[in-house]
C-alpha cells in the first residue's frame, strides 16, 4: 500500500469565514458545509458497499442499543441509511426505519449526488437549511467521544480527526485491498473534484475575510488583524459555488495605490507589508502555527485543511485494478 508521501499545506483559514458577494454573509461557509456533507455521504456509501451496513464502523455505525432513532438503521437494503436519512442524521435528527425524515416539503432522494450531481445536491441542501457545520463528530463516529488532541498536534480538532480517519480507511480499501477493485476512474475524478471544490470555496472565504480586515480600523494597539488600509483594491472574480462572485485582493494594484510619486510606500502600508511578497505570505500563511501568532480558530482551520489536502493526495495515488478483483458498486 502506498502511503501519504505528500501533504499539500494550504491554510483552511479558508475555514469558517465569510462568503460570497451578492449573497448573505457567511454564504461561502454555507456552500463549504453543503459539499462536505455530500463528501461524508459518498464515503458512507463506499463503506457500506464494502463492509455491508451492519459491519462498517466508520460513519454512523449501526447499533442495537440506545434510543431507537439513534441506532443508525435506515430504510435502505440491510438497514443502510438512505440519502435523506443520512442527511437528517448529520443534522442531529433521529431516524426510524420506515419513517421518512422531515426534511422540508420534498424528499431529498431526487437531489442525491447520483441523481442531481454534486452541485444540484448542494443547492438542495442549502434550500432545506442543511448547511451548518457538523457540530457533533462523535455522533458520526462514536469513538470520537473520548477524543483529545495529541499535545504534538494540538490544533487537530475532532472533526479534523474524523476527516483523517475516513481518509485512511478510504486508502486502505482502495489502495491496499487486493480483493476489492479500485473505484472507477470517473468516480475517483468526481471525488477529487469535490475535495478540490471545498478547498477553493474556503480560499474564497479567506480572501474576502482578510480583505475586509485590511480596510477595517484597528480596535486597539494590539489588534494585529485589522489594518485600516482603506485603499485596498479588489478584483471581482467568479465563485467556485453558488453562481456568485467574490472579492479578491489585488496585491499589485493595492501596492500601486499606496506608492508615492518618489516610489516609496506610504507608511500605513509599509508598516505592515514592506513588499508585495510580505502581503502574499501573510494571506497564505494565516493560521499556520509555525508562521505567526494567529487565533486558535485560524490554527484549527489551517490544520483541518491539511487533512483535506491529504485526501486529495490519497485520491491521486490510485493503483491499477487487479485482474479478477471484485468490482466496486459505484
Amino acid at each position: 500500500m502506498r502511503g501519504h508521501s505528500v501533504i499539500v499545506v494550504i491554510t483552511w483559514v479558508l475555514g469558517l469565514l465569510n462568503g460570497v458577494v451578492g449573497q448573505a454573509a457567511g454564504a461561502g461557509n454555507i456552500w463549504a458545509h453543503a459539499y462536505e456533507r455530500i463528501w461524508l455521504w459518498e464515503m458512507y456509501d463506499l463503506f457500506v458497499n464494502k463492509y455491508e451496513p451492519a459491519k462498517q464502523s466508520m460513519i454512523f455505525p449501526q447499533s442495537n442499543t440506545g434510543h431507537i432513532g439513534l441506532r443508525n438503521k435506515g430504510s435502505g437494503p440491510n438497514g443502510r441509511l438512505t440519502y435523506s436519512e443520512f442527511m437528517f442524521r448529520l443534522q442531529g435528527g433521529a431516524v426510524v426505519q420506515g419513517r421518512p425524515p422531515n426534511v422540508g416539503q420534498h424528499d431529498l432522494e431526487a437531489f442525491s449526488p447520483s441523481r442531481a450531481g454534486y452541485d444540484g445536491a448542494a443547492q438542495r441542501l442549502k434550500s432545506v437549511g442543511y448547511v451548518t457545520p457538523v457540530e457533533r463528530p462523535d455522533q458520526v463516529d462514536p469513538t470520537l467521544k473520548v477524543y483529545k488532541p495529541d499535545p504534538e498536534d494540538p490544533h487537530k480538532g475532532a472533526y479534523t480527526a474524523l476527516v483523517e480517519k475516513i481518509d485512511r480507511e478510504f486508502e486502505i480499501i482502495f489502495h491496499g485491498d487486493e480483493d476489492f477493485a479500485i473505484i472507477s476512474r470517473a468516480k475517483e475524478q468526481q471525488l477529487l473534484g469535490l475535495a478540490e471544490k471545498i478547498i477553493r470555496i474556503r480560499e474564497e472565504d479567506t480572501q474576502r475575510f482578510l480583505g475586509e480586515k485590511f480596510k477595517e480600523a484597528p480596535k486597539d494597539a494590539n489588534d494585529k488583524l485589522r489594518m485600516g488600509l482603506t485603499k485596498t483594491v479588489f478584483d471581482t472574480v467568479p465563485s467556485a459555488a453558488g453562481g456568485g462572485t467574490y472579492q479578491k485582493v489585488n496585491v499589485a494594484a493595492t501596492f500601486q495605490a499606496y506608492t508615492k510619486p518618489d516610489g516609496t510606500l506610504e507608511g500605513d502600508l509599509a508598516k505592515h507589508f514592506p513588499h508585495q511578497g510580505a502581503m502574499i505570505d501573510w494571506m497564505t500563511e494565516n493560521g499556520n502555527p509555525y508562521s505567526g501568532d494567529w487565533t486558535e480558530g485560524s490554527k484549527r482551520h489551517w490544520r483541518l485543511l491539511k487533512s483535506w489536502n491529504m485526501h486529495t493526495v490519497t485520491l491521486e495515488l490510485t493503483r491499477n485494478p487487479k485482474e479478477g478483483a471484485q468490482t466496486c458498486r459505484i
